[in-house]
């Protein structure tokens, strides 16, 4: 009976918290495509160092359940470990305060590193990131296939060496397979204060909705790079302020509550027994709202008691 009572209680204290999350994230999330944020000599670079670093293993750290093959930038070289991360700091954190709303200051690099997709590892399935936002930074071109896909976007973002695509992290997202060459990027995760878990009613919640979970419509805006600096950015704004993000036609698209939700259910589970993990499908759907939210936090606690 006790159990019972704790499924009934989580089932309620889950909907409320499902319900509350989607009023908070009734804004659309939006996906910058800043230009030129590095220059040729820039990705050449970084390029050169990971590939003589012959580091290239196809690891979990970075993405829980699904091995990438990368180089975390920590294994770089001094020099190109130094250029790497003060690029991502100077550069992408401010243009990430700008977009997101978030002081520059509350931004923490929780994982940094070049990934390459050819033969071997041809991409990533869907999943989320395990932060608030993200950013990928290209770094050549030349491959077929390969891009950034968005569960709520019906195009691929395959954009030109030097671009970076920021973007929150929770958006449901995959890095489309290449099919011939071999792609780079720069990728990091990024934390931000007061966002890693969910909305609490009677809160400011404007940094709980950046990670963008449980958004139902999505939209790519392209972010021009200050000509007069070569066109490539570097983190500090122009005299007449920093370029405006004009939206990219065609790219805004919207889904109901049910899909997204869905979506996230169906890939946290093909992500979970795919791998074979003993677990049980009530408690892994409680656990996708578990993770992102202090009601169902404590739902799920009192769930996994009732189980004990």
């Amino acid at each position: 009976m006790r159990t019972l009572v704790a499924i009934a209680t989580t089932i309620f204290a889950a909907l409320l918290a499902l319900h509350y999350q989607f009023e908070t994230h009734r804004s659309e999330a939006k996906i910058y495509v800043q230009k030129g944020l590095f220059s040729p000599e820039d990705c050449a670079a970084l390029i050169d160092a990971a590939e003589a670093t012959n580091k290239w293993d196809a690891i979990e750290e970075s993405q829980e359940y699904l091995p990438t093959t990368e180089v975390l930038v920590e294994e770089l070289p001094p020099g190109a470990r130094v250029s790497a991360t003060y690029a991502a700091t100077s550069r992408i954190f401010p243009a990430l305060a700008r977009h997101y709303g978030v002081a520059a200051s509350t931004l923490a690099l929780r994982d940094l590193y070049v990934v390459r997709y050819d033969a071997s590892s041809p991409g990533l399935a869907t999943h989320v990131d395990a932060s608030a936002l993200s950013f990928s930074v290209a770094l050549n071109g030349g491959y077929g296939g390969g891009g950034l896909e968005f569960a709520l976007l019906d195009e691929t973002l395959a954009e030109d060496a030097g671009d970076a695509v920021l973007f929150p992290s929770r958006l449901l997202h995959r890095a489309a397979p290449v099919v011939s060459g071999a792609r780079y990027a720069l990728v990091g995760l990024v934390d931000v204060a007061g966002a890693r878990g969910a909305a609490v009613p009677g809160l400011d919640n404007a940094a709980a909705a950046v990670h963008g979970l449980f958004a139902t419509c999505a939209s790519v805006h392209d972010v021009a790079a200050p000509p007069e600096r070569g066109g490539v950015f570097d983190g500090e704004d122009d005299a007449e302020g920093p370029a405006a993000p004009v939206p990219r036609p065609g790219s805004r698209r919207r889904a109901s509550r049910g899909d997204v939700l869905a979506s996230h259910a169906a890939n946290r589970l093909a992500l979970v027994y795919g791998r074979g993990l003993s677990s049980t499908m009530a408690t892994d759907l409680v656990a996708i709202v578990a993770r992102n939210s202090a009601v169902g936090a404590a739902a799920y606690a009192l769930l996994r008691r009732g189980r004990a």
